[in-house]
């Protein structure tokens, strides 16, 4: 990993690039490290394009995608509760999971776009109950 990040100062970047290249690669390694220590996929076995699965999504409380950057003791509590599926599986368990909303439900607002009380009131309980949401 450091050799990677070494090597990122022998590039010809101005300061601010230099910043953004060196950060979304130090973010990506501490991805595909995780990924290479959780993987393969818990349903086939591959290793082509995997993707990070929230088991249970209703105990999210970090987005994956902002979870790199976040200390060691955090990432690790959330990573807990996380899994490594290839792409294909991860599309068909949220399709699945996303299919199974009901009205009073935060996914019913966001997928169904329904904006009864009940649905909004779902939404608005889980965007008060987390803070990264």
């Amino acid at each position: 990993m450091r050799e990677v990040l070494i090597s990122l100062k022998k590039e010809n970047l101005n300061k601010i690039d230099y910043k953004k290249k060196y950060q979304r690669t130090w973010l990506q390694l501490r991805r595909n490290e995780w990924i290479k220590k959780n993987g393969p996929c818990k349903v086939c076995g591959s290793w082509k394009d995997l993707q990070i699965d929230h088991i249970d999504p209703s105990k999210k409380k970090i987005r994956i995608a902002t979870i790199w950057s976040r200390k060691e003791q955090v990432r690790n509590k959330e990573l807990a509760k996380c899994q490594v599926l290839c792409k294909m599986h991860h599309i068909e368990k949220t399709s699945k999971e996303n299919s199974l909303a009901g009205h009073g439900t935060k996914k019913m607002y966001k997928f169904k776009k329904c904006r009864c009380a009940s649905c909004s009131a779902a939404k608005k309980k889980a965007l008060a109950k987390s803070k990264y949401f």
